[in-house]
């Protein structure tokens, strides 16, 4: 509730708080990735999509987002990589 009214260091703190409790959760994590990508903070923002798809790799949405954010960063590679995974999960051809 707190990202979504916008108060994204909040929500950072509730989703670094949920993980401390449950590590592998992969929701908390991606969620986490969405609040540091919104931050504009990539490099963690790639190590808490990391983490989701380590908990969960057919987690589609993490892979889009992980394209994006080493689209970003100017990682090319690694973003074609997730993007096609993101295709591959999704069936989506764009």
């Amino acid at each position: 509730l707190l990202h979504e009214r916008g108060e994204v260091g909040g929500a950072e703190m509730h989703y670094r708080l949920a993980l401390a409790a449950r590590p592998d959760d992969p929701i908390a994590a991606y969620d986490l990735g969405v609040a540091l990508q919104d931050q504009s903070r990539l490099e963690e923002a790639a190590q808490a999509y990391q983490m989701a798809l380590t908990a969960d790799a057919a987690n589609a949405d993490a892979h889009y987002n992980l394209a994006a954010v080493y689209e970003a960063m100017g990682q090319r590679q690694a973003a074609f990589r997730h993007f096609k995974s993101y295709r591959a999960l999704t069936g989506k051809a764009s």
